[in-house]
Parts: C-alpha cells; sequence; structure tokens
C-alpha cells in the first residue's frame, strides 16, 4: 500500500553548517601576482608589483614566476625554492634579522601598501603566510603587522604593534607555507598595513639554521596571501532540513560583534525574498531582539508562499555592522504529490543472479531513496543487485520525491531463490571394460532433482546412475544437474574405460653398429619390468640381443619381446699416399689397395694440381702407372676421388693426395 505526506507545499532550505557570506579582503594584490613589470634583480619590488612598496630605507624584493634568469624566479630564485602558495606564480620577500660576527639588526626591510578604510571598533582577521628561505643561515621570531591612518608618520620600529605573531615562535620552515592568523578590533580607520619584524635585538629569538651550509648571512622570508577582513559580527548557521510550508524551522545565531548587538537597542528581523530572490516586498519570517550573545531564531514559511527555486532570506540588524546580511536560499515549489509509480521485478529468480527492481510511471526530476533487507540503500530509480543473495529476500521500499516535493513511498516484495548447496561427484573410474561404472551426486540441501547427462546420449533423471557392462565408447563427461525449484546448478565427472591397447615392442631389427633403438610400450596407466629388472616406462637397446617386457595395468597383464642384431655399416678405404713409377717392381702403381666395406658404384679418379684428370677407372682392380697419355707424369703432388655406395645403398665419398716419387 502506498503512504503519501499530507502536505499541500514543500520546501528546501539549503544552507552550509555554519554560512556566511564571506567578507571583503581589505588589501589590493594580497598574492602579489599583478605586476607592472617582470623583475629581473634584487630590490625590484617598487615600480614592479602593484600596490606593494616599501616602508622605510629597506628594499624588499619581488619574485615572479615570469623571470627566466631563476635569480628572482618562481620556484627557483638565488634564495631558495619555493612554489607560490596556491600554486601562485609571485611572492615577496624580507630580511627580518641581519648578523656579520657581533653586528645584528633586526627589521631591516618592511613591506606596505595601502588597503580600504577599517571600521573602528569591528573585529578583523590578520594573516599571511611565511616560508624561510633555504639560504638564510638564521631563522626569527617578531614579524608582525603595524596598521596606520594615512599622514601618520610614527613608526614603531621597536614595537608594540597592533598584530604580532609571536605566538608562532622562531618560524624556520623552509618546504612548506606557515599561515599566520591573528585577530585584530580595529581602534582607528587605518588605511595603511607595514608588514615586517618589529622587535629590537633584546626582545627577539633567533636560531642558526643547521648544515648544509647556508650563504646568506640572514634570516630571510617570503611573504604571501596578505588577508585582512572583517569577521562578522553576526553568523547564523542551519543544517539542511525538508519541510513543508506552515511548518518552522530554526536558525542559529553566535554574535561575536559590539555589546550593541545585544538588547534593547537592536532588532533582529529575518526576511523571505520573492520568488525571484528580490526583496523589494520581503516577507518577514522571524522578528527577536537578542539578549544573549547565541540562540535561536524561529522561522516559519507562509502557507500562501508561491512556488520558485529563487528564494533567498537575509538578517536585517537594526543596530550594528550587519544591518544586511544574507545567510542563505530557500527553494520553494507547489508541494503537489509526485505522480504515482509502479514498481516491478524480475524476481524469483535464483540466487546469484542480477536483481532488478524497477519504478515506472511519469519519473521526471524525481528523486529516490531504497531502502531492503541486508541494510541495503539507493539512491538510483532502479535497483541493480549482482550477485544477489537468498538473504535479500524480504520488501524494498521507495520513497520518492521532486525536489520540494511532499514525498510518496510505496514497497515491492522480493524472492531470491536458493541453488543446491555442496554440490558433490562421486566417481569409482577408471573403470575396465565389461565392468559397472557408479556415478553417485549429493547435495546438503533438501528437495533436490538430479538428472545425468553423458557420452552416447546418456540421459537419467536420478541421484546415482550405473551402467554395466561398460565399453570403451562411455568414455568421456558426464554432467549432473542439480535443481531446486528452477535453479539449477551443474557439475561435471570424467569416467575412464580402460581398454587396454596390445603390447608391442616392434619387430626384430638389424641395426648398424653404434646405432641405438627406443623401446617405448606406450600402454596408459601401465607399470612395468624389462629382462633385466628395470621398471622405467621405456628402454634404451645400444647393443645385440633378445628383449623383454612386462606390462601390467589394473585390467590385464601384458609381455613382448624383440630381437636387436648388429653390422657394421660403414666403409674404410686404404690407397697409399705415395708411389715409385720406376719399374722396379715396387710401388710402381698407385690405386685402392682395399676397401672394409661391401660396395658398389666404384668410381676411382686422380687429378693434377689443375685439375687435370690424369687416371680414372670404375675397376677396382686397375690402378695408375705414373703416365700420361703414354707420357710419365711430372713428379710432385696429385689428388684421387674416390666414390662408392656402401653397405644399406649409402653413398661415400673419398679424397685425399698422392705423391709421385720417381
Amino acid at each position: 500500500m502506498k503512504h503519501v505526506l499530507t502536505y499541500s507545499l514543500l520546501f528546501l532550505i539549503i544552507l552550509l553548517n555554519p554560512f556566511y557570506t564571506e567578507a571583503q579582503n581589505l588589501v589590493p594584490n594580497n598574492s602579489f601576482e599583478q605586476y607592472t613589470a617582470c623583475p629581473s634583480g634584487y630590490s625590484n619590488l617598487v615600480g614592479y608589483c602593484n600596490s606593494w612598496g616599501a616602508y622605510g630605507s629597506g628594499t624588499p624584493d619581488y619574485f615572479n614566476s615570469c623571470d627566466v634568469t631563476n635569480s628572482v624566479g618562481v620556484p627557483k630564485n638565488v634564495f631558495g625554492y619555493q612554489f607560490g602558495e596556491n600554486n601562485g606564480h609571485a611572492y615577496a620577500g624580507i630580511i627580518s634579522y641581519y648578523k656579520v660576527g657581533s653586528i645584528q639588526n633586526p627589521g631591516l626591510e618592511f613591506l606596505k601598501t595601502s588597503i580600504s578604510s577599517m571600521v573602528p571598533g569591528s573585529l578583523y582577521e590578520v594573516s599571511m603566510s611565511v616560508s624561510l628561505a633555504d639560504s638564510s643561515q638564521y631563522a626569527s621570531d617578531g614579524l608582525g603587522v603595524w596598521f596606520y591612518r594615512t599622514g601618520n608618520t610614527s613608526f614603531p620600529s621597536a614595537g608594540p604593534v597592533q598584530v604580532s605573531y609571536d605566538s608562532y615562535g622562531i618560524i624556520d620552515d623552509t618546504t612548506n607555507w606557515v599561515r599566520l592568523i591573528r585577530k585584530f578590533t580595529a581602534d582607528s580607520a587605518y588605511d595603511n598595513i607595514v608588514i615586517g619584524e618589529f622587535h629590537n635585538t633584546s626582545a627577539m629569538h633567533t636560531k642558526k639554521m643547521p648544515a648544509p651550509y647556508k650563504p646568506f648571512e640572514y634570516a630571510y622570508y617570503y611573504i604571501d596571501s596578505v588577508v585582512v577582513k572583517m569577521i562578522a559580527g553576526i553568523k547564523i548557521s542551519y543544517t539542511d532540513t525538508l519541510f513543508c510550508l506552515g511548518n518552522n524551522f530554526h536558525l542559529n545565531y553566535d554574535i561575536t560583534g559590539p555589546s550593541s548587538f545585544l538588547g534593547s537597542g537592536n532588532t533582529m528581523i529575518v526576511q523571505l525574498s520573492d520568488s525571484n530572490g528580490l526583496f523589494v516586498n520581503p516577507t518577514v519570517i522571524s522578528t527577536t531582539t537578542p539578549s544573549t550573545p547565541t540562540g535561536t531564531l524561529t522561522c516559519i514559511i507562509p502557507a500562501n508562499t508561491p512556488s520558485g527555486n529563487k528564494y533567498l532570506i537575509k538578517t536585517i540588524c537594526t543596530n550594528g555592522t550587519d544591518t544586511f546580511y544574507t545567510i542563505g536560499s530557500i527553494n520553494i515549489k507547489i508541494g503537489y504529490y509526485p505522480p504515482t509509480l509502479t514498481l516491478s521485478t524480475n524476481a524469483p529468480i535464483c540466487a546469484g543472479q542480477i536483481l532488478k527492481i524497477n519504478s515506472a510511471g511519469n519519473t521526471s526530476n524525481l528523486n529516490y531513496s531504497w531502502t531492503g533487507p541486508l541494510s541495503f540503500s539507493s539512491q538510483q530509480q532502479n535497483v541493480v543487485i549482482k550477485s544477489a543473495t537468498v538473504g535479500m529476500t524480504g520488501r524494498y521500499s521507495l520513497i520518492y520525491y521532486v525536489y520540494n516535493w511532499c514525498p510518496a513511498n510505496d514497497t515491492i516484495k522480493v524472492e531470491l531463490l536458493p541453488y543446491a548447496e555442496n554440490l558433490t561427484i562421486i566417481n569409482n573410474s577408471p573403470v575396465c571394460i565389461n565392468n559397472e561404472l557408479i556415478l553417485t551426486a549429493t547435495s546438503t540441501s533438501k528437495s533436490v532433482s538430479y538428472k545425468w547427462v553423458g557420452p552416447n546420449n546418456f540421459s537419467k533423471s536420478d541421484s546415482s546412475i550405473r551402467i554395466q557392462p561398460v565399453t570403451y565408447s562411455d568414455t568421456g563427461m558426464y554432467v549432473v544437474s542439480a535443481t531446486i525449484e528452477k535453479c539449477t546448478v551443474t557439475d561435471t565427472t570424467y569416467a575412464r574405460i580402460i581398454a587396454d591397447p596390445p603390447l608391442e615392442l616392434g619387430s626384430n631389427a638389424l641395426l648398424c653398429n653404434g646405432e641405438s633403438r627406443l623401446l617405448s610400450p606406450n600402454i596408459p596407466g601401465a607399470t612395468y619390468k624389462w629382462q633385466d629388472g628395470s621398471t622405467a616406462d621405456h628402454y634404451d637397446v645400444s647393443k645385440a640381443g633378445t628383449y623383454w617386457v612386462k606390462a601390467t595395468t589394473v585390467c590385464n597383464v601384458f609381455s613382448d619381446s624383440v630381437t636387436i642384431d648388429y653390422e657394421l655399416c660403414v666403409c674404410n678405404p686404404f690407397v697409399p699416399s705415395a708411389f715409385t713409377p720406376n719399374n722396379d717392381g715396387l710401388n710402381d702403381k698407385i690405386g685402392t689397395t682395399y676397401i672394409d666395406c661391401v660396395y658398389t658404384d666404384y668410381k676411382f679418379e686422380i687429378v693434377n694440381r689443375y685439375g687435370q684428370v690424369m687416371f680414372a677407372s670404375t675397376n677396382p682392380k686397375e690402378k695408375w702407372d705414373g703416365t700420361f697419355k703414354g707420357e710419365p707424369a711430372d713428379v710432385g703432388t696429385y689428388f684421387y676421388m674416390l666414390q662408392i655406395k656402401g653397405p644399406r645403398g649409402k653413398d661415400f665419398n673419398f679424397k685425399g693426395d698422392i705423391t709421385l716419387i720417381r
């Protein structure tokens, strides 16, 4: 059932807590970013940085990233390395303390600028950021601010000044900017500010900076982000809340201004603008006479307020500086109810799936707030939950509204169905051919139905299946489906049916001397025992003999044997290295003396050093007699080439040199 709030008009106040208008900074060019000319050396503040100058005879420095010499650049300059605060590009620098030997002087350089006139009796925040330069041999305290009115020539060279930052102690941070902040109640309409070291030597505190060596014998400070701003006399705070018209809300106030803000002399009025944010004809929504520094204003939004989203409220004080003070805005619209939405869901669904809850209708400009089981919350129009769990079953509530409208709500019931949990398969394979295969599925859930499918179009609805007698074709993957209502989970198992292949070591073989043969039975899942008692799954043969193996599997015992013999398969001919063809009956001819293998296709040639064939024969018994074309050949070195076809048809080529001697 839908429940709609019974208000007719709704408004939303958007305020910060606390929220008040940021006061104006009285200091011009407070971050030194504006300049007339880019500095290129020391003492270039005057005439270069807009609005700022030096007070007294000192010469403050101006640093800007526009300097390409790096002498007065940002971040790199001769005094150190420092970025401008808040990624700025410029800052100023002064010497606050100087010491050479026994000579020491404070307050050598001062920054000065004109400011907008201060209001006497008003409270101001006076702040700036400082950082000690890397090159400083010293660090000091005593930085402060002196305010004076134009025409005043009385300089407090040794203090006191209106604003002192002594409580910060010696400032020695060379890495970060240190923010110095103090409050000051103006006792005159000051319109000038001077920044520097205002202590005399005996009153100030200094510190010698540690190694590494620092080249400059003084305390040198970068200055940035100088702020002088009035602190509001009255602060109003409020926490965001949603109301319908006619209801009231409360504004908390805090008076920090003069005492004239309290009592019968001052009336605080809260006004509401028109729908365009104008105060031509404002509506008073609260009036009070504050008697204590803190309190609460009760405001009422009239029930007849027209719709709009540009309303403003402001406070009016009849006495004090805060006579006009804007604190925030009120956006108001006519509070007719949002159009009715229709909720729908894809549930019931299985756990682990994506849960969807949709809201349909005129959804233009609507805001949404969903809540549900397990602390669920969402601000989306539609709910999408990935991997939903059974614990998310229950009612989901939606509050929906247009910005500044009265909210409506609705609920919808969602059901998440469980899967079979802890699905397990028991498999008795491997199984030998003709034996029985048993597969069993179990689950810790109740009311589970099972279905098996497998090889050979096998299908059966049962938690356990038996196949007997099994054949090798029953090997394969079996899938079981476990279903509760419409939610199914599956699991698989592999059933191996053992059909041992024949054991064959191969045919008997005649190998060449030096050759080997690897005997590998390759029976899956088998253990082996060879003729020499070894149990490896292979055997490397390198000599003649008969080899046998016995292979054992879960289903069978096999055996086989093979005989391996060896023969000489290489040829080694002999050809003498020299001969003497002088017809003395000794070494008169040269050729192949013998070849230690069976061969065919004999071819023998002898050539001289020019490649000219001196002798050739295909008859192993023919030899060269040392003549060429009937004439004795020259004494010297000749070369022979022998080609034969040896055992197993292998070609052999031999060559060498011979010497003819006479």
